[in-house]
């Protein structure tokens, strides 16, 4: 099923005021900042639909958000700060808009989701440096995002960028299931000195989860974080900070098995370091706190 909203008729300052249909205005004097308020309210309309669907019965993550050039922003950014978990979002000829409010406007689910980026080399009206900066800043924030290059190709999509997206999906779709469910998770916890759960924000998770990812060279949207809680200092040979409940995802039991022996003989001090880099500044200290577990998913019972 395809759903295709269509943007309203207003004046748009890159083109004398012409009133146009258009998601958002665009200023180029405001370094295609576009309008915040008409940007919103466009997010806010697309979510709508996505809205609808999963009222309707349609699985959050079956439904993609996709968009061409000022379409593609609003795709992006409805994604980005969505509230369900989304199969996908797809942004072609297009660049990010309101770059300032990330990481802090990221939904709870954006590092678990993908993205698709196409952009042309020749292209005149987003300049393809925009777009290639947009998919580079996403993924030092930790997104997965496949930015695809199409040499030569203009404001417009060719055959072989159709193709490429149709792969995306096809993709994204054969490795999530009807109803949401997991694949085999390794769960595990570790205390970390350093910071406590009022510092440990939205910004200090996305840096967990990098750290983790890099730790074990995993993807980062394998990676949830279940529960942070405060740990008291314990007869002074640990320090007060906070305990922290994560799961990875792999693809089966094997790996899991040797995911778990990897986290169990995890060096603090080597973590402790990889944190560091990967954005957890103020953290002290790093405490494996039990042996890992493992969980798969219930099998499938006859009708």
């Amino acid at each position: 099923q395809f759903i295709l909203p269509r943007a309203r008729t207003n004046p748009v300052t890159f083109l004398d005021s012409t009133y146009l249909p258009s998601w958002f205005d665009i200023d180029l004097t405001d370094g295609l900042q576009g309008d915040r308020k008409r940007m919103l309210d466009s997010t806010d309309y697309i979510a709508s639909f996505v809205h609808k669907a999963i009222a309707d019965g349609v699985p959050a993550n079956r439904i993609f958000v996709g968009g061409f050039s000022q379409g593609g922003a609003v795709a992006l950014t409805t994604t980005l700060r969505s509230d369900r978990q989304l199969a996908g979002g797809v942004g072609l000829s297009t660049s990010l808009v309101l770059m300032g409010d990330l990481p802090i406007t990221l939904g709870p689910h954006a590092l678990t989701t993908p993205l698709f980026m196409a952009h042309g080399t020749s292209d005149q009206t987003v300049e393809y440096s925009l777009g290639n900066r947009s998919a580079a800043a996403l993924r030092v924030m930790g997104l997965s995002v496949d930015f695809k290059t199409y040499d030569g190709m203009g404001h417009f999509p060719t055959l072989a960028v159709f193709q490429d997206m149709a792969a995306f999906v096809t993709k994204q779709l054969e490795t999530t299931t009807q109803d949401g469910a997991a694949k085999v998770e390794v769960f595990a916890a570790v205390k970390l000195t350093g910071y406590t759960v009022d510092t440990f924000k939205a910004r200090e998770q996305t840096a967990f989860k990098i750290g983790i990812a890099n730790v074990y060279n995993i993807n980062v949207a394998k990676v949830k974080i279940i529960n942070i809680t405060t740990s008291a200092a314990r007869r002074q040979l640990l320090a007060a900070g906070i305990d922290v409940d994560f799961s990875i995802e792999v693809t089966d039991i094997t790996s899991a098995a040797t995911l778990s022996k990897t986290v169990a003989n995890t060096i603090p001090t080597a973590m402790t370091a990889i944190f560091r880099s990967s954005g957890l500044t103020s953290i002290q200290s790093v405490t494996v706190l039990r042996a890992p577990s493992i969980a798969t998913p219930a099998p499938a019972t006859a009708p």
